[in-house]
């Protein structure tokens, strides 16, 4: 019995300590896709309180429930990838989370206010940023790809062609190779051919 008990308080001892502790700045390798960046995007440029938060449908948390809104006091970076927006109930409360009240112990820093400071960068974001300035900052920073929908240099011509197509253009009878291009994206390439076959 003084066994199990041992082993019961050693189990919670670890599983409390792994979440104890503050968030602190996050480095390594880290790509934003389109959606993180309107979150961050939206973070940076809006007053904020838990009811935005919800009608923005952002991921994060507020103690400033419907208080007056204000400008976040952290993004943060959940696991590999998943953004997170963090605000106290007063805008002056400038002080890091605990680790527990960002639902891991892989919560990461990416910014503090409008100030990222990942992998040690201390690049300040203008509040009055446009999405696409803010892309090309991230673009800079490394933290950002120009994705599919956009085009550069001479890839713009192909690309331009292509959205002048009507959609029947990427079908044949029998197979519907948009439906195809998207799904081999996510799924298998057998069960692609089986779900966009046209019957």
């Amino acid at each position: 019995m003084k066994k199990f008990l041992g082993i019961l308080v050693l189990g919670l001892f670890f599983s409390t300590n792994a979440f104890a502790g503050k968030v602190k700045p996050g480095s390594g390798p880290l790509k934003f896709n389109d959606e993180t960046v309107k979150f961050f995007h939206i973070y940076i440029t809006k007053k904020l309180n838990a009811e935005l938060i919800k009608e923005y449908s952002l991921p994060g948390f507020s103690f400033n429930y419907s208080g007056k809104a204000f400008y976040a006091n952290h993004f943060l970076i959940r696991g590999t990838d998943e953004p997170f927006i963090f605000q106290w109930d007063r805008s002056e409360v400038n002080l890091g989370p605990e680790k527990g009240l960002c639902s891991g112990p892989s919560c990461k820093y990416f910014a503090k206010k409008n100030k990222i400071v990942w992998k040690g960068a201390k690049e300040k974001i203008s509040r009055k940023v446009t999405l696409e300035e803010l892309k090309a900052i991230l673009k800079e920073l490394g933290f950002y790809d120009i994705g599919l929908a956009e085009c550069v240099g001479d890839d713009c011509e192909e690309k331009q062609f292509m959205k002048k197509l009507p959609e029947s253009a990427f079908t044949t009878p029998g197979f519907d190779f948009v439906c195809y291009n998207e799904c081999k994206e996510r799924n298998d390439e057998t069960y692609c051919r089986q779900q966009c076959s046209i019957q």
